[in-house]
């Protein structure tokens, strides 16, 4: 609805921007009746919180009728996260971005409540245990629990990948990737050398969410494979290292890129 370039000298630890600037997205959110903010770079956990404790009391609906809802403060990694999420279609991609996701919320946990959560119970006469965890410990170790699982599964689908990709080379066919940034034209350049439009293409990020592999005849009359790799993104954090695996690996297995 509304977009500005903020110049930000020195960010604020606690907002990221100051007080003055913070008043005056407030009332540009207000004018326009907008619940969603986003921030075109990383916020730290704690960023993140002071921004929702800020705009959640002043911007949220009062009104107890079940619209409006809250205040939603996305930073640029938590935006692209939404859009792998809402185009992952295999459980290959989906997984991924479970993986990324988990990650991401990793780095988001704070330590606000210092309540104990799992007290041990007293041994015996006079004598008791550890002190126990902290809601903080608790979360991070069921994250890091999760995050090991799906790497198992990751792990198992990965190995499919790599009997289908061997079994596809023992054919002999040169395997040409087409790579580059996404909602740059990749899958259009791929229904159009192999005549079909089975492949989505359109003007969005992310459109396709997982390679795809396609013979084309070239004029010569020689059978090639296309792969249409998922698209880069500048500023791209670690966390999504995940989700580009099984394009680096067509990357670095094609003849021809």
């Amino acid at each position: 609805v509304h977009a500005e370039t903020v110049n930000v000298r020195e960010p604020n630890p606690a907002t990221f921007v100051g007080s003055g600037k913070l008043d005056e997205i407030r009332t540009i959110m207000q004018a326009y009746g907008a619940n969603t903010l986003v921030i075109d770079t990383k916020l730290s956990g704690v960023q993140h919180r002071n921004l929702v404790n800020y705009f959640e009391p002043r911007l949220s609906n009062k009104k107890g009728d079940g619209e409006g809802g809250g205040v939603a403060v996305l930073d640029r990694f938590s935006l692209i996260l939404t859009i792998f999420a809402d185009r992952a279609q295999s459980k290959e991609s989906k997984l991924q971005v479970e993986l990324a996701s988990i990650k991401h919320q990793r780095t988001r946990l704070i330590n606000t409540d210092k309540q104990v959560t799992n007290e041990r119970m007293r041994v015996g006469v006079g004598h008791t245990g550890g002190a126990g965890e902290t809601q903080l410990e608790l979360d991070r170790r069921l994250l890091m629990d999760k995050e090991k699982r799906i790497k198992q599964q990751l792990e198992a689908v990965s190995r499919t990948r790599h009997v289908t990709r061997s079994a596809r080379e023992s054919r002999g066919m040169p395997v040409v990737a087409i790579v580059g940034y996404t909602n740059s034209g990749k899958s259009a350049l791929l229904n159009r050398l192999t005549g079909n439009t089975e492949r989505e293409s359109s003007n969005r990020l992310f459109a396709s969410g997982d390679p795809n592999t396609r013979r084309a005849t070239l004029p010569s009359g020689r059978t090639v494979l296309l792969v249409d790799t998922v698209g880069f993104i500048s500023e791209l954090p670690d966390i999504f290292d995940t989700c580009f695996l099984s394009t680096l690996e067509e990357v670095q297995d094609a003849d021809i890129i």
